[in-house]
């Protein structure tokens, strides 16, 4: 039995989103149950400070602030060890393997007492607290055989490099971690003078990531690329607290065995769906086809078991003896999936089987051989089918291998091609018409670019087809109608998230009661999706109380995202005639019974989800269908102007607007007063509690949320912007937020109100 001397360990200091500003001290010879803000449903994130660090650092503030601001509850557990830490550095070192000694028994009472699972730990340690758990390492007398942080230490290791070069630098340039980003190369941070600056940068940029999700890497071929800035590949989000960023085992693979025990295959989660890649004719291994899909699935999707078959003797021989293989070669993966269904309880519905090629008709025919009393496999997507020798009665893919076939057809015509041209599928795109791709001058490149769109849809929703009635359509690009996204890995195309499809089909929940208000919520592009909904529905639904049957509905357009923000902003366009069409169909008989009122609706929209109310009120408006009120939660500036479509006073019949972050070149928000009511608050800048622009931005759904309950929210009308911005409004007094369609202001002009308050609470 180990005995913790509680005089000399290191202090634990627990915060959660309840006692953010009021920490727990964990003492372990205490009962457990006393620590009544610690949820064992969350995971836990332990903070552990440097050298000269202690509880109040601004490594252990600026991180802590920033998960309980910015992500998913989490228990947030700060290691106080000030005593040894505030000693020279060589004192300091030679306390480290102490430190970590009772960090390792601390960990071992939660996961007794607190019933913490150990696969959802994340541990941050910065300088010679990543030794003792990384974040810039420190470096002096930390040599390769000295116990230093190492990729071995857990599950999943990242790094943050920020100060490796040059005398007096800090931090360790050897790529220890699993992953390891070098941040400006590990070296010369902007706006950085000294090694202590470029150091602390480490620690910055962790909490800037959790918010801002355009902190991504590129993976580096040497530390030449790394040092010549030359590195290129698919990014890779930065920080963060998801606890594996590509898989465990992304680029060393488990060769599984049927004949071996399941159990030895520790990566496999039975959790995730699977998906089961197949190359082609003289496909490998390490083919294009396999990586390119296997890095963008583990990269950009849900966490998903990735299987490569690898049948490179075969399909390395000709076509014809190749094209001869296949039905063996599918009998054998068949069998295979047979033994994934009694070892791995591997469901038979969540299977996805991807055949490039030649792949196609082994998935295909894998798929029918399943078929045989225990029900269908979930999907099977065709890339490109071989055509050669593929007739229709020669055992081709079919669309009733499973229970969701989708065909991708992209070499077609003419002497050479090496596709089939039939809509063989259940789905079936053509892309650009299923020949002469852009950018290509061959059959092989065409072929090609079938894997190349398929791997591309796991982060572009943007890849849209749309219906065609008859070939001739589709060969004239005559094809309209409702969209569908190619690709990805929904295991069913029908109902696929957008309204067109669900409309027809879903009735109205009985809980809808189209005679009260109904308020809509719309997210923006940052990393708070989440957040933004739930703290504004628990805060409204709370506040409504049991007598009151208002409608929230959430509009989820993470789909309609894509890759980049760019992309986002180009889509806000057609996120808003979803939601007209929504609208539309909610407030005309007979789809919905008795009809609601378009009066009594009210849009709420954070970020570039405001420009989305405000598109949807203005289209609405002119089908004489106008919204009652708008609100917009630090509508986006960027890419944003005067000129363009955003939000704007005369949306809705009242639009109010809530400015927290317009000032400065990294700003999110717009600066102009552009609704009937707007609230700068603070100043629109510069919010109580927060060091970056995204903490100042999310302010503004915080404000909202709290506004529910706090009637002390109110906003003084300001003269001019000069009166705002010199804090010297003393105008009519107005309540920030609610939910009331109209708050009683004359709606012809626009007003301008300040509003100061402090952190949250907001009290």
């Amino acid at each position: 039995m180990i005995h913790e001397d509680v005089e000399t360990s290191p202090g634990s200091s627990f915060f959660g989103r309840e006692n953010q500003y009021e920490p727990e001290i964990l003492d372990p010879t205490a009962p457990f149950s006393r620590y009544s803000n610690f949820k064992i449903t969350d995971n836990t994130v332990i903070l552990v400070h440097g050298h000269q660090g202690h509880l109040n650092s601004s490594f252990d503030n600026l991180i802590k602030d920033a998960i309980l601001y910015h992500q998913e509850p989490h228990n947030v557990i700060v290691v106080d060890w000030s005593e040894e830490a505030g000693q020279g550095y060589t004192a300091a070192r030679q306390a480290v393997p102490l430190v970590a000694y009772h960090l390792a028994n601390f960990v071992n009472w939660l996961e007794t007492e607190a019933r913490l699972i150990r696969s959802t730990l994340h541990l941050v340690g910065f300088n010679l607290g990543a030794h003792i758990v990384g974040l810039d390492p420190a470096a002096s007398r930390w040599g390769s055989d000295s116990g230093r942080l190492a990729d071995t230490d857990a599950m999943y290791v990242e790094v943050i490099h920020t100060d490796i070069t040059g005398p007096g630098s800090n931090g360790i340039g050897t790529a220890i971690g699993d992953i390891n980003f070098f941040v400006n190369g590990g070296r010369n941070q902007p706006g950085c003078f000294g090694h202590v600056c470029n150091h602390n940068r480490a620690y910055e940029v962790f909490a800037a990531s959790m918010s801002n999700s355009e902190l991504i890497g590129y993976p580096c071929s040497s530390d030449l690329q790394n040092t010549l800035n030359r590195c290129k590949g698919d990014p890779l989000h930065m920080g963060g607290l998801v606890l594996s960023k590509t898989g465990e085992n992304q680029y060393e693979p488990e060769i599984l065995d049927p004949t071996a025990p399941f159990s030895r295959y520790s990566n496999f989660k039975i959790t995730d769906n699977t998906v089961i890649l197949v190359h082609g004719h003289q496909g490998h291994l390490n083919s294009n086809f396999d990586n390119l899909i296997k890095d963008a699935i583990l990269y950009h999707q849900e966490p998903h078991n990735v299987i490569v078959v690898d049948w490179a003797r075969e399909a390395g021989q000709g076509y014809s003896d190749a094209r001869k293989a296949v039905p063996l070669v599918a009998d054998h993966l068949a069998n295979f999936i047979t033994w994934l269904e009694n070892e791995a309880r591997l469901i038979r519905s969540t299977l996805h089987l991807v055949g490039f090629n030649l792949g196609a008709h082994i998935v295909g025919q894998a798929g029918r051989r399943l078929d045989q009393g225990l029900g269908r496999i979930g999907r099977i997507t065709g890339l490109d089918p071989a055509a050669s020798r593929w007739g229709s009665d020669s055992g081709r893919l079919a669309d009733t291998d499973a229970m969701c076939v989708e065909v991708i057809h992209t070499d077609i015509t003419g002497p050479g091609s090496n596709g089939i041209g039939t809509a063989i599928g259940d789905i079936n795109f053509f892309v650009n018409g299923g020949s002469n791709q852009p950018g290509c001058i061959g059959h092989v490149c065409n072929h090609n670019r079938a894997y190349e769109v398929f791997a591309a849809s796991m982060s572009n929703s943007g890849l849209l087809g749309y219906p065609c009635s008859s070939d001739l359509q589709n060969t004239l690009n005559r094809c309209k109608g409702d969209p569908l996204h190619m690709g990805g890995l929904a295991l069913s195309k029908t109902g696929n998230g957008e309204f067109t499809s669900m409309i027809p089909n879903n009735p109205i929940p009985d809980l809808f009661k189209p005679a009260e208000q109904t308020i809509f919520l719309i997210h923006g592009y940052n990393g708070n999706t989440v957040r933004f909904n739930r703290e504004v529905r628990e805060a409204i639904l709370r506040n409504l109380g049991q007598n009151n049957d208002d409608n929230v509905i959430e509009v989820d357009w993470t789909q309609g995202m894509g890759s980049s923000y760019t992309q986002a902003r180009l889509n806000v366009e057609n996120v808003a005639n979803e939601l007209v069409t929504f609208i539309q169909w909610l407030t005309t008989p007979p789809s919905v019974g008795v009809p609601a009122n378009a009066a009594d609706m009210h849009l709420v929209g954070f970020d570039l989800g405001a420009h989305v109310a405000g598109i949807a009120g203005r289209l609405l408006r002119a089908d004489s269908k106008e919204i009652g009120r708008i609100t917009g939660l630090n509508p986006a500036g960027r890419q944003w102007g005067a000129g363009s479509r955003r939000l704007y006073r005369g949306d809705a019949k009242y639009v109010e607007v809530i400015h927290t972050d317009t000032l400065g070149a990294l700003a999110y928000g717009i600066g102009d007063p552009i609704g009937n009511v707007n609230f700068y608050v603070n100043g629109g800048n510069n919010q109580p509690g927060c060091i970056l622009h995204s903490c100042c931005h999310d302010r503004s759904f915080e404000l909202f949320a709290a506004s529910m309950s706090n009637p002390n929210l109110r906003g003084y009308r300001c003269s001019s912007m000069t009166q705002m911005n010199l804090n010297l409004c003393r105008g009519d007094g107005l309540e920030l937020g609610g939910t009331e369609i109209s708050k009683g202001v004359q709606i012809s002009s626009n007003f301008i109100y300040r509003i100061n308050t402090r952190r949250p609470p907001f009290n």
